[in-house]
């Protein structure tokens, strides 16, 4: 269940905060910070691509379904990606690593489902949250370096 109803306070990790400082000065002017940008999959024709995108304009926000194709372009091996699948991956790392549930579902913006308790606990967490998602950068990071020696090893 996702919270909509009121304003999301997001924590993340020191490069995602440059990252948006950086775009947020390139699209001063514009509608939206992160506009969606999709040159489509490899041999696409542009009329297959527009009409599979539904392309709404040049100012319309990146949406998940944009994530998952962007994917698929970029790693020719995830066919069957799905951006809800870093969500679910990262939850079930971060309990595992120790991290309370409570932090890390008011992260993945989940509601309480115990209305009484929801109603009293207001808490963001954002100490905690800050320093879980720099966790989960830093193990990403250790992943993707892993994953890179491990691929040219094997090309070697």
């Amino acid at each position: 269940m996702r919270s909509s109803e009121r304003f999301r306070v997001v924590a993340v990790m020191h490069v995602a905060g440059r990252v948006v400082e950086e775009q947020a000065a390139l699209s001063a002017r514009k509608r939206v910070q992160f506009p969606e940008q999709f040159e489509g999959l490899p041999g696409q024709r542009d009329d297959v691509r527009l009409a599979h995108l539904h392309a709404p304009g040049r100012d319309a926000p990146f949406r998940p379904l944009k994530v998952n194709l962007r994917v698929r372009t970029k790693v020719s091996s995830c066919r069957r990606f799905a951006a809800h699948g870093f969500r679910a991956t990262a939850s079930t790392i971060l309990n595992e690593v120790g991290y309370r549930p409570d932090v890390i579902e008011r992260q993945l913006a989940h509601k309480e489902r115990n209305k009484a308790r929801a109603s009293y606990n207001q808490a963001e967490y954002l100490g905690e949250r800050r320093a879980m998602m720099q966790q989960w950068a830093d193990l990403v990071d250790v992943a993707t370096e892993e994953s890179k020696t491990r691929i040219k090893k094997a090309a070697a």
